[in-house]
Formats: structure tokens, C-alpha cells, sequence
């Protein structure tokens, strides 16, 4: 049963929603890429991008770091060199 009281919500700028979008659109990154270090849910990345293919947000001007384009899928070639040798990486949780 979910705790009495107000539901907290965070409320993200536009920037950081159209940023965000525009790193899921790069070529080979899927929306999970992007939204897991977010720490957002998959679904909410794809509805902003919905909202920006309708244009109701403004990505005009958002300039991508190069770096942080090639974060996730970094992150990726990491994964893939060590989950087949059976080395899974653990998530912090697991550590108890």
C-alpha cells in the first residue's frame, strides 16, 4: 500500500527533456540507453519524444556534448565484452 500523503513528482525543463530525446535518437541507441542513467522510466522518455515530434517541446538549438553521445554506447561495449565470459556486472543493490 503506497505511503499516505502527496505523490512526489519531478518536473524536468524542456531543455533537459529535448536533450534527453535527442540522445535517444542517435543511431544505435535505444530509449532504455538513455533513460536508465537518467533515472527515468522508458516510457516517459518515449512520451517526450512523442511531444516533440508534435512539436509542443522546442528542440531547436540543443547542441549535444560528443562525449556524452558516446556515453551509452560505451556503456554498451562494456556490457557485451563481459556478459558473455559470465561476468555479470552488479548493480549496487546486489551487494548486501
Amino acid at each position: 500500500m503506497p505511503a499516505p500523503g502527496p505523490r512526489t513528482t519531478y518536473r524536468c525543463s524542456d531543455h533537459f527533456k529535448a536533450t534527453a530525446a535527442r540522445l535517444s535518437e542517435l543511431p544505435g541507441i535505444s530509449v532504455r540507453d538513455v533513460a536508465d542513467p537518467l533515472y527515468i522510466h522508458p516510457f516517459m522518455l518515449s512520451r517526450w519524444r512523442k511531444r516533440i515530434r508534435k512539436r509542443a517541446i522546442v528542440t531547436k538549438g540543443i547542441k549535444l556534448d560528443k562525449a556524452v553521445a558516446a556515453e551509452p554506447r560505451t556503456m554498451r561495449e562494456v556490457e557485451r565484452k563481459y556478459e558473455p565470459a559470465g561476468l555479470h556486472l552488479i548493480e549496487g543493490s546486489q551487494l548486501q
